[in-house]
C-alpha cells in the first residue's frame, strides 16, 4: 500500500471519528439547550404557584409534591436563603443544608429574577441543571428551583452514537474515494505534462480541462525563457568577441586561484601557448610580483585601491592593475607599456645629460656675476643675473635629483625614527616664510617608522610648502596622523584655493601648476610634489590629494609603520 493511499484512509478516519464527535456534541448542546428554556418556563410557573399560595403553604410537603409531579428535584428557599423544602430529602436532611444563598442560580434570580447554572450538587453529588426563580408575592418561600440530572437526560441520546458514527463514515469514505480519483487524474495528467517539457515534446496536444490554464502558463514560460536565452548567449557571444579583440590583457581568477578567462592579448603578453582555463594561475604565470599582487588582492590586504604595478615579460615591460570583484576573484588587467617606458628613460638621460652639460656654464655666469657684483653691488642687471642663476641652479638640482630618484639611483639611509619630532622641525623650517598664515601639528606622543631621514624631511618639506604657497594670507596648514593595518597616515591640509577634480591627478606631474599667477608670486620648480611621489615610493607607500575649490586641499602620505619591535 503506498503511502499516498494509507494518507488518504486514515485522513477518512479521522474524518468520520471528527464527523461523530462533532454531531454527538452538537445534539448535545441542542438538548442542554431544550432543557434549560423547558425548566425555566416549569420554574416560572411554579413561582407563580408558590406565589398564590402565600403563607398558607407547607414548604416541604409543597416540595415532595411538586417533585412527584414534575420528575425533578424542587428546593424552596426563603429571603435569606435557608432552605425550607427539598423533594430529594426529608424534613431532618432539610435541616442539615447549608444556606443556599451563594448558588450562582440563586445569585441569579436575585439580581435578574431567574437564573440557571450546571454544577455538581455537594449534597447529592450528582450533575444538575439548575433553573431558580424569584417568587412576587410576599410569603415564607422567596426563591423555587427546579433540578434535573443531566446525565440522564443525555444518555438516552448515546444510542444514537453508532448510528451517526456510521452515516458520516460512509459519506466521508464515499467523499474520500471520490477526492481520490480526481487526485490520481490530476496526478496523471500534471505527469503526463512534466514527461512532455523534460523530453522537449510540444505542450500543444490536449490536456484535461483542470491543467488546460497550467499547460498555457507552461508553455508561454518556455517560450519567454527560450528568448532570454538567445539573448544571453547573443550577448555573451559579444562580450567574448569583444574581450577576445581587446588590445589590452585581461585574466580572471577565482577564489580558488584558478584562471577562469583569459583573453588573447594577455596570452601574449605572458608567452602562453596553451589552454590555460581552470589552471592554477602559479602554474602559468612565473612572474612573482603579479602573483603577489593577485594573492594580495583576493586577500583584500591592500589599503585603499591599488595602485598600477609593472613587471617585465619577455622583451615587453607591462603594467597591471588588480581589481576585486566580490565573490567572483580577482581581474588583472595587463597594458604593454614598452614604448612609454623607452621614452621615459630617453627623457630622464635627456634631463640629466642637460642638467650636467648646463651646470658649467652656469657656473662660469655665477662666477662671473660674482666679480661684477664685488666691483658694483649697486648694479641692477647684475643683481637680476644673479638671481635668475640661483633659481637656475636650484632647478638644474630638483632636475638632477628627481632623475636619481625615478632611476632609483638614491641610496636610502633606513633606520627607525620619530615621525612627529621630525614633522614639529619641518614646521619650524618653513615657519619664517609662513608669514600670517597658522601651522599646527595634531600628533601627539612618539610615532616610529623606518625611513630615510633626510629624505622624508624633503618629502614633509615640499608638503608643507605647497600647502602654503596655495593658501590665504590668514589661512591655516594643519598636520595630522595616525596608524592604520600596518600603514603610518600623514594628512597635510590646508585653507587654500583649492585644486579643480580634473587636475587632481595632474598635480605631482613635473613643471605642472595649477595657478600660475602663484607661482609668479612664490617661484618655484613645479618639481616638489613630483619629488614627493617618487621618493614617497621608494619608502615603500604612496601620497594622493584630495581637494575642494574654495575650501582647501589634503595631502595624504601613507607610509610602512615601523614594525621591528613587535
Amino acid at each position: 500500500m503506498s503511502r499516498r493511499l494509507t494518507g488518504w484512509i486514515l485522513a477518512g478516519v479521522l474524518l468520520t471519528v471528527a464527523g461523530a464527535w462533532a454531531v454527538q456534541r452538537y445534539s448535545a448542546s441542542v438538548l442542554l439547550r431544550t432543557q434549560r428554556d423547558g425548566l425555566s418556563h416549569e420554574a416560572a410557573l411554579l413561582s407563580r404557584w408558590v406565589g398564590s399560595l402565600g403563607a398558607a403553604i407547607d414548604p416541604q410537603t409543597f416540595a415532595e409534591a411538586a417533585g412527584q409531579a414534575l420528575l425533578a428535584r424542587v428546593t424552596l428557599i426563603d429571603e435569606t436563603g435557608v432552605v425550607l423544602g427539598d423533594s430529594s430529602l426529608t424534613a431532618e436532611g432539610v435541616a442539615r443544608l447549608d444556606n443556599h444563598a451563594g448558588r450562582p442560580e440563586v445569585v441569579l434570580a436575585r439580581s435578574a429574577g431567574a437564573g440557571t447554572s450546571v454544577r455538581r450538587s455537594d449534597t447529592t453529588n450528582v450533575t444538575y441543571l439548575y433553573s431558580a426563580r424569584l417568587v412576587e408575592r410576599d410569603g415564607p418561600v422567596r426563591y423555587v428551583r427546579i433540578a434535573v440530572g443531566v446525565p440522564d437526560r443525555i444518555r438516552m441520546y448515546r444510542p444514537a452514537f453508532p448510528l451517526v458514527l456510521v452515516g458520516v463514515g460512509t459519506f466521508s469514505l464515499v467523499l474520500l474515494g471520490f477526492g481520490y480519483l480526481r487526485h490520481r487524474r490530476v496526478v496523471v495528467a500534471v505527469d503526463r505534462l512534466a514527461s512532455r517539457v523534460e523530453n522537449g515534446n510540444s505542450l500543444d496536444a490536449p490536456v484535461m480541462p483542470e491543467l488546460e490554464r497550467l499547460s498555457a502558463a507552461v508553455r508561454r514560460e518556455i517560450d519567454t525563457r527560450s528568448s532570454r536565452l538567445r539573448d544571453i548567449e547573443s550577448a555573451s557571444d559579444v562580450l567574448a568577441n569583444a574581450i577576445d579583440g581587446m588590445q589590452e590583457g585581461l585574466l580572471l581568477i577565482d577564489p580558488q586561484g584558478r584562471i577562469r578567462l583569459v583573453n588573447r592579448t594577455a596570452r601574449v603578453f605572458l608567452a602562453i601557448d596553451f589552454d590555460p582555463l581552470g589552471l592554477p594561475l602559479s602554474q602559468v604565470v612565473r612572474h612573482p610580483t603579479l602573483l603577489t599582487a593577485v594573492e594580495e588582492a583576493d586577500a583584500e590586504t591592500v589599503e585603499g585601491e591599488p595602485g598600477p604595478s609593472t613587471v617585465e615579460a619577455q622583451d615587453r615591460v607591462l603594467e597591471f592593475r588588480t581589481t576585486t570583484m566580490r565573490d567572483a576573484g580577482v581581474l588583472v588587467l595587463l597594458i604593454d607599456v614598452t614604448e612609454l617606458h623607452v621614452l621615459q628613460r630617453v627623457r630622464r638621460e635627456f634631463i640629466s645629460n642637460v642638467s650636467h652639460e648646463l651646470r658649467t656654464p652656469l657656473t662660469a655666469i655665477k662666477a662671473a656675476v660674482e666679480t661684477l657684483l664685488d666691483e658694483d653691488r649697486d648694479s641692477p642687471f647684475a643683481a637680476m643675473i644673479q638671481r635668475n642663476a640661483e633659481a637656475m641652479e636650484d632647478l638644474l638640482e630638483d632636475l638632477t635629483d628627481l632623475s636619481l630618484i625615478e632611476t632609483q639611483a638614491v641610496p636610502l639611509e633606513i633606520a627607525p625614527l620619530d615621525l612627529v619630532r621630525l614633522v614639529e622641525e619641518c614646521i619650524e623650517q618653513v615657519r619664517p616664510i609662513a608669514g600670517a598664515i597658522r601651522l599646527s601639528s595634531r600628533l601627539s606622543g612618539p610615532l616610529s617608522i623606518r625611513a630615510d631621514k633626510r629624505r622624508l624631511r624633503q618629502i614633509l618639506v615640499n608638503l608643507l610648502d605647497n600647502a602654503i604657497k596655495f593658501n590665504r594670507p590668514d589661512g591655516r596648514v594643519d598636520v595630522e596622523a595616525e596608524t592604520a593595518n600596518g600603514w603610518v597616515v600623514l594628512r597635510v591640509r590646508d585653507s587654500g584655493i583649492g585644486i579643480p577634480a580634473a587636475q587632481l591627478d595632474q598635480v605631482f606631474h613635473r613643471f605642472y601648476q595649477v595657478a600660475p599667477e602663484r607661482s609668479r608670486e612664490r617661484p618655484g620648480s613645479g618639481l616638489g610634489l613630483a619629488i614627493v611621489k617618487h621618493l614617497a615610493r621608494l619608502h615603500g607607500g604612496n601620497v594622493e590629494a584630495e581637494s575642494e575649490v574654495g575650501v582647501g586641499s589634503t595631502f595624504t602620505l601613507r607610509l610602512p609603520l615601523d614594525t621591528s619591535d613587535d
